[in-house]
Order: structure tokens, then C-alpha cells, then sequence
């Protein structure tokens, strides 16, 4: 049987060496009724996708603990059955499994038989244990640490894995698996939320022993005197009153990063152990893009995942957040991925983010325009407690959604744009230290349904550092992106955990920076200068580093803005000044792709066999118009019709995304 890949940047490669563009949307089997499943995978090639996905939850076809439903007396789960539907209509098929799925089920997807057993639930800080407590009923969280939630596991997985095994590709349609679901503390990411629990701890210290070898490093790190990994316990708030408190507090950080990659490596290998090696296993992470999610290290490191993507559900007006998402994903992931981009809407009351189809008319395009590669749209089958799909469950189509997916999807294949590339130019780092550190100096932290304001987050305490850095980080990394969408530059984003071999090729990196970054992080940017770029940092030269210990890479610049190493150079940007950046990025080659556009679009540039495509994006209620000073016409290809001579104006409607080919 032939391996399905990954082909960077492109795609999934399948049998016979062919390139299948990642562009699917979510139907739930188990919620349709059989006699529509035909029917309704007809309607979704008729929208032009080639790809479906389906969770298949645990919880539904576990009739008692080891024994499963699949269809053998209730036709609603025969997913044999809807695996060979999808196979004759000639779709491939991504599976998620689990066992953790959400789906906006009960139990998110698990028997409830687990939910309340205290082998298995994760426990908080203050010793009781974690309850979920979102719509329609409460649950305990589970520890990812929990043994006998691994074992209960593999009793779904021994179940499951030959059905998986007889349909995967190319003898069956499924040609990915997604490992887990959104592993990240079921929402909580305040760093002192979770996980405590017994097992969790003990994995804590593992970790320690990892990372810092002996007992005689750990103590010297934080200056403690601890007999024993057994005698370490984990913090459970902030109590830190200097600098130097703080390695203490950022291994549990680091320690909570670990462990997610470490629940989905176990994951994967469990499937592994089962025969399922034929197929790319991806994760999807719910977002942010902060500790405790690890986004390039859970795909560089060596926990059995091809890709890692980022979910997204935001509205029109939350464009700067969804194009550098997209930007990111595209500056680190092999295949940039939203696993979850919102096609409809969850139909809970306090969900901000109900989306309509104004949404998606302009967030999906603008997601393709920072340079999103593949995407997972959820849902394009409606069902229970969703809303706006473009088709419902008993078949009959929303036109307006189906019209629209339809055009999109005829849009990507027609001009083949899994294999168009933006310049990279520019790649932005977020400082991944620094914003580790702010979350490990919260003393108070919410989740996206519970809000707790930001005033309430730190000790009113004089500051460890020189910034206080929960203002200045975030005041510079917004910054740097508004400064890229104003003036049009070719710029991906990334954070500082990316390896110097994803660093290669860009002109210049701007990486905001204070008193400590991690040493290999410092390496490779020093690194990337010697080789010839241009390394833009500041406002302080770091001189610790991830143990808050002396040390710099860019002792050019103690005393100096700027200086040459190797074949490239080091800047120093103390304070913000746009004319001086304008000047240092320009030395460096990094050259706007539309320097005649107005400042309030957006613009961006793709290229392909000699060919260029430009697209322009309206982010405002009231039409944007200008002329064209460029040499060439430009050809509509998307959200416009004709085309504009030199010198005639382009005119750009109300949050519209148009897409144009440069010609003579």
C-alpha cells in the first residue's frame, strides 16, 4: 500500500506520487440520517470539495465498556457503511477519533462512564478537581497524565483500528488522522489552572529530571536546596518577588507544553501499535499561539505529527488576528492548516462569534491571501447545536453558503494555488520567552467563555524588568503588524522556538526582544545574520537566558544600534520609529509588494511559473478607490469582473477580497 504524505507547503501526496490539495468540510455521520449520507456527499462534490472530514466519537458507539455499536443494529453508526459512501462517491476522508473530540457533545465525546471517575479526572490547584463547566451539562476534565484514561483508550482504539485499517487509501478513502483533539486543558490556559492530579505531577518531575539532568543543575538553576526530584511540588500560583524566581515557575510552564506533546505522542503511537502507519497523523490546536500550546515545537519535535494547524472562529471585523494567524501558520507549519475554520455557527448564547455569511466571504479568501495552504471547514453539513451550514441535515441547500464554497473552491482549482508562493521577504518572531513568562506571572486567568479583565491578571508589585513586558511585548508584536498590512510587505510570522532551517531564505528577521531569550534562540539568529540576513530586534539587546543566567549573542550591540557579523548584521530599535524601520528593512532587500496602495487595504502578492497574482482586501464598511500606476493590466480572477488597464481606477467594495493576474 502506497504511503499518503505531506508535500510542504502544497498538500497531502497520494498513490501514484499525485498532490491533493487539503480543502475539506466536517459532516457528522452519526447526526444525518443514513438514507441522506448519498445524497448529501453529492451536494458537497457539487461545491467543488474533494475532501470530507468526520470526527468519530467514542462515546456514540460504545454500547458498555468494551463493546461497540457499529452499525451491526443501528444504521445511524455503520461507519463501515459511511466510509465505503464516501469511497463510491470518490471523496477522501480525514478521520478525527479522538478520544477527546468536543463536537459540542455532552461529554465532548467520550462515554460518560469516564467523566467521573477519579482515576481519571484532572484535578486544579487548589486540590478539587476540574470541571467543565460549558453547555448543556458539567463534566470533569481529564488528566492527560491519566494512566487508566490510556488504557480505557486502547479499548476504543483495538475496536476501531481495523475498520480504519481495511479503508485507508488507496484501497479505502481515509487519508489522514488527526491525533486527539484542541489537547490543551479543555480551555484552561492560565498556567496555574491545571493539571495537579497525582499522575500529573509525577510526569512533572519526569520532566524536570529531563531537562535539567541532575539534582545538583535543577538546585543550581533556582537556587534551591531540593533532596530530591520526588520532593519537588509544582507551584500553584505566582509568588515570585525577583527575576531569579522566575526558572522555577517557568518550568511548570515549560513542563505544561510538555506534557500536551507528550498526551498526543502517546496517542500516536498507540495508533502506531495498531497498523495505522500509512497516513499523515495532524493535531489542531484551538489557539492562542502561547504557551501552554507550542506550536512549532509539538511539529519540529519528535512526537509523531506531520502537521500541526490552528483552529479559527472570528468575525469579518477581526481581520488583523485572523491574517497574522494565517501568517503564521504559513512562517511555521509544513502545510500552513486551519483544521476548524468556522462555517456556520455554534448555537450557544454567550458565543460571541456567531458567524453569518458576510463572515465568510471575507475571512476565508483573506486566509488564503496571508498564505493558508489547506483548511477544514466546520461545519458544511448542519446538525445539532449548529447553525448556517450550507447544507442542512435533511439535504436542502442554503444558496447563498452553497454558492459561495462552490465559487471559492472552483477559484482554488482552477489556478491551482496550492502551488502559488508569496516573496518571503520578512519573518516576524514572536518572543516565545517572553510571552511564556507573562503567562507564568499571571496570578488570576479565565478561558474564552469566562473572561476575568486584564487588570485583575498581575500583583500590583514593582516590576522585575525594565518593561513591564504584559504591555510592552504585546505593544511591539501588534505593532510590527499593522506596520507589514500598511505598507504592504511580503512577511510571515513565526515565534522564536522555529529552527534556524525555517529561518532560511528570508532577508531579514524582526524578533522584538528584552532582557532574556532562550540561548538557542539567540543562536539562530545570530546565526542567520552571519549567513547574510538582517536580524531587526529591540528595545533591549537580551543578556540572560531561559534560566535568566548572563549570556548574549549580540554583544555588538551593548554599546552600539547596529553592527556587521559575518555577512549580515545586527539592528538595534530602542524606541518605535517607523521611519527608521522603513530604512533598515529597505537595506535589507524587503521591498513592498503595492508601495503606490492605499494604507487602509490590504496586499498581497503570489508567483508561480513566471506569473504573478494580486490580491486586495477591503477590511472597512465604505468603498476604497485608486488608480493603478502599474505598467501591466490586471485580469479579475475572484470577487471582481473584468479588467483594469494601467492608469484606470480600482475600486474595492465594502469588506470585499478581490483576486487579480497581472498581465501585459
Amino acid at each position: 500500500m502506497a504511503k499518503v504524505s505531506v508535500a510542504e507547503q502544497r498538500g497531502l501526496v497520494l498513490a501514484h506520487g499525485q498532490v491533493q490539495p487539503w480543502i475539506s468540510g466536517t459532516f457528522h455521520y452519526w447526526r444525518v440520517k443514513p438514507d441522506f449520507w448519498a445524497p448529501i456527499l453529492e451536494n458537497i462534490k457539487k461545491m467543488g470539495f474533494e475532501m470530507v472530514e468526520t470526527y468519530i466519537p467514542w462515546g456514540v458507539h460504545e454500547i458498555e465498556r468494551g463493546r461497540f455499536e457499529f452499525g451491526e443494529t443501528d444504521a445511524e453508526k455503520n461507519l463501515e457503511k459511511f466510509f465505503q459512501l464516501v469511497h463510491q462517491a470518490g471523496l477522501k476522508l480525514i478521520v478525527r477519533p479522538g478520544p477527546h473530540i468536543n463536537a459540542e457533545l455532552t461529554h465532548f465525546g467520550y462515554p460518560s462512564r469516564l467523566m467521573y471517575d477519579p482515576l481519571i479526572a484532572a484535578t486544579e490547584a487548589s486540590g478539587g478537581y476540574s470541571v467543565h463547566d460549558a453547555a448543556p451539562k458539567a463534566f470533569a476534565n481529564p488528566s492527560y497524565a491519566s494512566q487508566k484514561l490510556y488504557n480505557e483508550t486502547a479499548l476504543w482504539f483495538d475496536a476501531l483500528a481495523p475498520l480504519l485499517k481495511r479503508n485507508l487509501h488507496p484501497q479505502g478513502p481515509i487519508v489522514s488522522l488527526q491525533v486527539d483533539n484542541e489537547t490543551g486543558y479543555f480551555f484552561r490556559t492560565g498556567a496555574y489552572l491545571l493539571d495537579y492530579s497525582p499522575e500529573s505531577i509525577g510526569w512533572y518531575r519526569t520532566f524536570l529530571e529531563k531537562r535539567h539532568g541532575t539534582l545538583k543543575a535543577l538546585n543550581d538553576c533556582y537556587g534551591s536546596r531540593y533532596a530530591s526530584f520526588e520532593g519537588i511540588e509544582p507551584p500553584r500560583y505566582f509568588a515570585g518577588e525577583k527575576y531569579q524566581d522566575l526558572p522555577y515557575y517557568l518550568d511548570w510552564s515549560r513542563y505544561k507544553e510538555w506534557q500536551i506533546n507528550e498526551c498526543m505522542r502517546r496517542i500516536a503511537e498507540m495508533w502506531r501499535e495498531r497498523g495505522i502507519t500509512e497516513i499523515p497523523f495532524f493535531q489542531n490546536f484551538f489557539g492562542p499561539v502561547n504557551s501552554p500550546y507550542n506550536t512549532n515545537e509539538a511539529e519540529q519535535g519528535n512526537y509523531g505529527l506531520e502537521v500541526v494547524g490552528l483552529d479559527d472562529y472570528q468575525r469579518k471585523e477581526v481581520f488583523f488576528g485572523t491574517s497574522r494567524k494565517s501568517a503564521y501558520l504559513a512562517g511555521s507549519s509544513k502545510l500552513p492548516f486551519i483544521p476548524e475554520f468556522g462555517s456556520g455557527c455554534w448555537s450557544f448564547h454567550l458565543w460571541e462569534n456567531a458567524l453569518n455569511i458576510g463572515d465568510q466571504q471575507f475571512t476565508t479568501p483573506l486566509l488564503f491571501m496571508y498564505g493558508l495552504k489547506a483548511i477544514n471547514y466546520y461545519m458544511i453539513v448542519e446538525r445539532d447545536r449548529w447553525m448556517g451550514s450550507p447544507i442542512t441535515v435533511d439535504n436542502k441547500i442554503r444558496k447563498p453558503y452553497f454558492d459561495f464554497y462552490a465559487g471559492w473552491n472552483a477559484f482554488l482549482a482552477k489556478t491551482a494555488f496550492h502551488q502559488w508562493d508569496p516573496p518571503r521577504d520578512l519573518l516576524l518572531l514572536a518572543n516565545y520567552d517572553i510571552e511564556r513568562a507573562i503567562k507564568a506571572m499571571r496570578v488570576t486567568e479565565g478561558h474564552f467563555l469566562h473572561f476575568l479583565p486584564d487588570e485583575l491578571a498581575y500583583p500590583d508589585k514593582p516590576p522585575m524588568f525594565q518593561y513591564l513586558l504584559e504591555e510592552e511585548c504585546p505593544r511591539w508584536t501588534d505593532n510590527q503588524w499593522r506596520y507589514i498590512l500598511k505598507n504592504h510587505l511580503p512577511a510571515f510570522c513565526s515565534d522564536t522556538i522555529i529552527s534556524s532551517e525555517k529561518m532560511e531564505g528570508y532577508k531579514a528577521v524582526w524578533v522584538p526582544t528584552f532582557e532574556f531569550m532562550d540561548q538557542r534562540a539567540q543562536k539562530n539568529l545570530r546565526r542567520f545574520a552571519e549567513e547574510g540576513g538582517t536580524v531587526l530586534m529591540g528595545p533591549l539587546v537580551p543578556s540572560l537566558d531561559e534560566n535568566l543566567r548572563p549570556h548574549s549573542e549580540f554583544k555588538e550591540l551593548q554599546n552600539a544600534f547596529q553592527a556587521n557579523v559575518g555577512k549580515g548584521k545586527l539592528v538595534l530599535l530602542r524606541e518605535w520609529n517607523e521611519k527608521e524601520i522603513g530604512r533598515i528593512l529597505t537595506e535589507a532587500g524587503v521591498q513592498s509588494v503595492a508601495e503606490w496602495a492605499p494604507p487602509e487595504i490590504l496586499c498581497t502578492r503570489f508567483k508561480k511559473d513566471g506569473k504573478e497574482i494580486l490580491f486586495f482586501a477591503n477590511p472597512a464598511e465604505k468603498t476604497v478607490s485608486f488608480p493603478s500606476p502599474m505598467k501591466k493590466g490586471l485580469v479579475a480572477l475572484w470577487g471582481a469582473e473584468g479588467t483594469v488597464s494601467p492608469g484606470q481606477t480600482i475600486e474595492l467594495k465594502p469588506w470585499s477580497v478581490t483576486v487579480w493576474e497581472v498581465r501585459p
